[in-house]
């Protein structure tokens, strides 16, 4: 397998694109509903090297505390438990996940809902 994309390879795969009708999504697109199962709140917790999420009701109780070393086993769970009921819940648990476990393996600073800074990073 070569180390650098071979160009040629980039524009066979732009030639196939052609083929295809371009929709180009837009913020426009961004809607929100309250999932009305739960919401969520997610962070990392470096000293533990865990992923942790607080699960509510929609009338704010606390419901569960999920931990888990790894984005997918907590999804997952969620899912399992049925605290996830819209399309758009899990694609937004699945993103904050991510990016929380990045967080967490390069001592970044975790803002649930902001854009990770890979200039700020957390105290050991």
């Amino acid at each position: 397998m070569p180390s650098h994309p071979n160009p040629e390879d980039d524009e066979e795969q732009l030639r196939k694109n052609e083929e295809f009708e371009t929709i180009h999504a837009t913020d426009d697109d961004v809607t929100w509903d309250q999932d009305p199962e739960s919401y969520l709140t997610i962070m990392p917790y470096p000293r533990k090297g865990k992923i942790m999420v607080r699960a509510y009701s929609p009338q704010h109780e606390q419901r569960y505390l999920i931990d888990g070393d790894h984005p997918r086993q907590i999804y997952y769970k969620i899912i399992k438990m049925g605290l996830i009921t819209k399309l758009e819940h899990a694609a937004y648990l699945g993103k904050e996940l991510q990016k929380a476990y990045v967080a967490l393996k390069h001592g970044l600073h975790f803002n649930q809902d902001d854009e990770l800074d890979f200039d700020k990073k957390v105290e050991p």
